[in-house]
């Protein structure tokens, strides 16, 4: 409950600064170019924030398919009669779900 009502505030909060810069870069003084580099500016923090949603995606690509993993072992161990605790949800560690073909060590795939 309490990171919901952080991450609506933050999220609030981030919001409101496009109402404090947008009049701020689009000044009349900027006028005499037709806002030229009031919406460069613009198109580089629409290009930064895709560019942070890309990475954080990466960094967090496999946690939603690892979760669901996790809660079928638990449940199978709750059918089983016995409490799972092998393993648990890696976020910031890169996991390999599919390793693709290998080579032996005779060189044959």
């Amino acid at each position: 409950m309490t990171g919901t009502a952080f991450t609506l505030a933050f999220q609030s909060c981030v919001g409101q600064v496009g109402g404090v810069v947008g009049p701020q870069l689009f000044q009349s003084k900027y006028a005499h170019n037709g806002y030229k580099t009031s919406f460069a500016i613009c198109a580089a923090a629409i290009g930064a924030g895709w560019i942070a949603n890309l990475w954080t995606w990466w960094l967090t690509r496999n946690v939603e398919w690892d979760v669901r993993r996790i809660k079928r072992l638990r449940l199978k161990a709750e059918k089983e009669g016995r409490v799972f605790h092998e393993d648990d949800v890696k976020v910031y560690d890169e996991r390999h779900f599919y390793g693709g073909l290998h080579k032996s060590e005779s060189g044959a795939v």
